[in-house]
Protein backbone atom coordinates (compact mmCIF):
# COMPACT_ATOMS: atom_id res chain seq x y z
CA UNK A 1 0.00 0.00 0.00
CA UNK A 2 3.08 2.05 0.45
CA UNK A 3 2.63 3.15 -3.53
CA UNK A 4 -0.36 4.42 -2.83
CA UNK A 5 -1.31 8.07 -3.17
CA UNK A 6 -3.86 8.63 -0.01
CA UNK A 7 -4.79 12.06 -0.98
CA UNK A 8 -6.57 10.14 -3.94
CA UNK A 9 -7.50 7.08 -2.46
CA UNK A 10 -10.48 6.00 -0.12
CA UNK A 11 -11.00 3.90 2.55
CA UNK A 12 -13.66 1.45 3.35
CA UNK A 13 -14.49 -0.80 6.47
CA UNK A 14 -17.54 -3.16 6.08
CA UNK A 15 -17.70 -4.44 2.95
CA UNK A 16 -20.85 -6.98 3.48
CA UNK A 17 -24.55 -6.46 2.23
CA UNK A 18 -24.47 -2.94 1.59
CA UNK A 19 -21.14 -1.83 1.89
CA UNK A 20 -19.47 -4.36 -0.59
CA UNK A 21 -21.60 -2.97 -3.15
CA UNK A 22 -20.99 0.93 -2.31
CA UNK A 23 -17.25 -0.12 -2.16
CA UNK A 24 -17.76 -1.61 -5.91
CA UNK A 25 -19.66 1.38 -6.85
CA UNK A 26 -16.28 3.32 -5.91
CA UNK A 27 -13.96 1.39 -7.98
CA UNK A 28 -16.57 1.89 -11.00
CA UNK A 29 -16.20 5.11 -10.90
CA UNK A 30 -12.41 5.24 -11.29
CA UNK A 31 -11.77 5.49 -6.98
CA UNK A 32 -8.99 3.73 -5.68
CA UNK A 33 -10.37 1.74 -2.63
CA UNK A 34 -8.27 0.32 0.02
CA UNK A 35 -11.09 -1.87 2.27
CA UNK A 36 -11.21 -4.02 5.23
CA UNK A 37 -14.04 -6.98 6.34
CA UNK A 38 -14.04 -9.01 9.41
CA UNK A 39 -15.10 -11.76 6.79
CA UNK A 40 -12.18 -12.88 5.03
CA UNK A 41 -13.87 -14.11 1.89
CA UNK A 42 -15.52 -10.41 1.62
CA UNK A 43 -12.29 -9.29 1.37
CA UNK A 44 -11.24 -11.56 -1.10
CA UNK A 45 -14.00 -10.85 -3.49
CA UNK A 46 -13.43 -7.24 -3.44
CA UNK A 47 -9.68 -7.59 -4.14
CA UNK A 48 -11.04 -9.44 -7.36
CA UNK A 49 -12.92 -5.79 -7.96
CA UNK A 50 -9.53 -4.10 -7.54
CA UNK A 51 -9.51 -2.96 -3.92
CA UNK A 52 -6.09 -2.86 -1.90
CA UNK A 53 -7.27 -5.18 1.04
CA UNK A 54 -5.87 -3.52 4.44
CA UNK A 55 -4.98 -5.52 7.57
CA UNK A 56 -7.66 -3.13 10.19
CA UNK A 57 -8.82 0.04 10.19
CA UNK A 58 -6.32 2.04 11.46
CA UNK A 59 -4.51 0.73 8.50
CA UNK A 60 -7.26 1.70 6.09
CA UNK A 61 -7.00 4.68 7.80
CA UNK A 62 -3.32 5.24 7.46
CA UNK A 63 -3.75 4.38 3.54
CA UNK A 64 -6.34 7.33 2.57
CA UNK A 65 -7.28 10.29 3.33
CA UNK A 66 -10.85 9.61 3.25
CA UNK A 67 -12.99 6.81 5.29
CA UNK A 68 -16.08 5.11 5.29
CA UNK A 69 -17.41 2.77 7.54
CA UNK A 70 -20.42 0.87 6.70
CA UNK A 71 -21.39 -1.48 10.01
CA UNK A 72 -24.12 -3.07 11.15
CA UNK A 73 -24.38 -1.51 15.02
CA UNK A 74 -23.29 1.28 16.92
CA UNK A 75 -20.90 -0.77 19.25
CA UNK A 76 -19.39 -1.84 15.76
CA UNK A 77 -19.06 1.71 14.27
CA UNK A 78 -17.35 3.01 17.69
CA UNK A 79 -14.89 0.02 17.22
CA UNK A 80 -13.95 0.68 13.87
CA UNK A 81 -13.81 4.36 14.23
CA UNK A 82 -12.85 5.31 17.76
CA UNK A 83 -11.71 2.01 18.93
CA UNK A 84 -8.36 0.17 19.55
CA UNK A 85 -6.90 -0.13 16.28
CA UNK A 86 -9.63 1.92 14.85
CA UNK A 87 -9.67 4.51 12.19
CA UNK A 88 -8.64 7.69 14.53
CA UNK A 89 -5.47 5.37 15.27
CA UNK A 90 -4.67 5.58 11.58
CA UNK A 91 -6.01 9.35 10.42
CA UNK A 92 -4.04 12.06 10.16
CA UNK A 93 -5.34 15.87 10.80
CA UNK A 94 -6.97 16.87 7.71
CA UNK A 95 -8.96 13.40 6.99
CA UNK A 96 -12.06 13.21 6.58
CA UNK A 97 -14.27 9.87 8.01
CA UNK A 98 -17.94 9.44 6.38
CA UNK A 99 -19.89 7.27 8.94
CA UNK A 100 -22.44 5.89 6.57
CA UNK A 101 -24.18 3.36 9.46
CA UNK A 102 -27.29 3.63 10.62
CA UNK A 103 -27.03 4.39 14.11
CA UNK A 104 -27.29 6.39 17.16
CA UNK A 105 -26.99 9.91 16.15
CA UNK A 106 -25.74 10.74 19.63
CA UNK A 107 -22.68 8.48 19.36
CA UNK A 108 -22.15 10.06 16.08
CA UNK A 109 -22.10 13.42 17.81
CA UNK A 110 -19.75 11.85 20.38
CA UNK A 111 -17.31 10.39 17.68
CA UNK A 112 -17.01 13.74 15.59
CA UNK A 113 -16.15 14.99 19.25
CA UNK A 114 -13.40 13.11 19.33
CA UNK A 115 -11.92 13.03 15.70
CA UNK A 116 -12.22 16.87 15.48
CA UNK A 117 -9.53 16.82 18.80
CA UNK A 118 -7.48 15.34 16.44
CA UNK A 119 -8.03 17.65 13.46
CA UNK A 120 -10.20 15.08 11.32
CA UNK A 121 -13.52 16.19 10.11
CA UNK A 122 -16.43 13.61 10.29
CA UNK A 123 -19.72 13.48 8.49
CA UNK A 124 -22.68 11.08 9.37
CA UNK A 125 -24.29 9.78 5.81
CA UNK A 126 -26.71 6.96 6.16
CA UNK A 127 -28.30 5.39 3.30
CA UNK A 128 -31.79 3.79 2.17
CA UNK A 129 -32.47 2.01 -0.70
CA UNK A 130 -31.26 -1.76 -0.22
CA UNK A 131 -28.81 -4.19 -1.39
CA UNK A 132 -30.18 -3.94 -4.82
CA UNK A 133 -29.68 -0.22 -4.81
CA UNK A 134 -26.45 -0.29 -2.85
CA UNK A 135 -24.95 -2.49 -6.08
CA UNK A 136 -26.28 -0.38 -8.42
CA UNK A 137 -25.56 3.13 -6.82
CA UNK A 138 -29.45 4.12 -7.00
CA UNK A 139 -28.92 5.01 -3.24
CA UNK A 140 -30.41 7.60 -1.29
CA UNK A 141 -27.85 9.27 1.21
CA UNK A 142 -29.16 11.88 4.50
CA UNK A 143 -26.35 13.81 5.37
CA UNK A 144 -25.03 15.46 8.42
CA UNK A 145 -22.16 17.88 8.90
CA UNK A 146 -20.75 20.62 8.17
CA UNK A 147 -21.28 22.27 4.61
CA UNK A 148 -17.97 22.49 3.52
CA UNK A 149 -16.94 18.97 4.38
CA UNK A 150 -19.86 17.64 3.02
CA UNK A 151 -19.08 19.42 -0.01
CA UNK A 152 -15.54 17.93 -0.01
CA UNK A 153 -17.57 14.08 -0.23
CA UNK A 154 -19.96 14.62 -2.73
CA UNK A 155 -17.74 12.85 -5.82
CA UNK A 156 -17.12 9.90 -2.95
CA UNK A 157 -21.14 10.34 -2.22
CA UNK A 158 -22.49 10.55 -6.07
CA UNK A 159 -20.29 7.68 -7.37
CA UNK A 160 -22.85 5.09 -4.36
CA UNK A 161 -26.27 7.13 -4.56
CA UNK A 162 -28.44 8.84 -6.34
CA UNK A 163 -29.91 11.28 -4.17
CA UNK A 164 -28.08 13.14 -1.95
CA UNK A 165 -29.59 15.44 1.29
CA UNK A 166 -27.42 17.46 3.46
CA UNK A 167 -30.02 17.29 6.59
CA UNK A 168 -27.68 19.98 8.59
CA UNK A 169 -25.22 19.82 11.29
CA UNK A 170 -23.42 16.49 12.42
CA UNK A 171 -26.14 13.78 13.61
CA UNK A 172 -29.18 14.93 11.58
CA UNK A 173 -28.21 12.47 8.77
CA UNK A 174 -28.82 9.65 10.95
CA UNK A 175 -31.75 11.36 12.97
CA UNK A 176 -33.51 11.68 9.64
CA UNK A 177 -32.70 8.10 8.70
CA UNK A 178 -33.97 6.39 11.44
CA UNK A 179 -37.13 9.01 11.14
CA UNK A 180 -37.28 7.25 7.68
CA UNK A 181 -36.59 3.86 8.99
CA UNK A 182 -39.92 4.74 11.40
CA UNK A 183 -42.29 5.74 8.79
CA UNK A 184 -41.28 2.74 6.36
CA UNK A 185 -42.26 -0.04 9.73
CA UNK A 186 -44.96 2.29 10.80
CA UNK A 187 -46.42 2.53 7.07
CA UNK A 188 -45.85 -2.04 6.98
CA UNK A 189 -47.87 -2.21 9.96
CA UNK A 190 -50.70 0.02 8.92
CA UNK A 191 -50.97 -2.09 5.78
Amino acid sequence: MSSMDRNSTVGFVGMGVMGGGMASNLLKNGFTVVGYDVSPARNDHMATLGATIADGPAAVARAASKTICMVETTAQAESVIVGEGGILEGAEAGDIHLCMSTIDPLAVKRMHGQLAERGIAMIDAPVSGGQTRAESGDLSAMVGGDAATVEACRPELEAMTRSIFHMGEIGQGTAMKLVNNMLIQTTSVVV
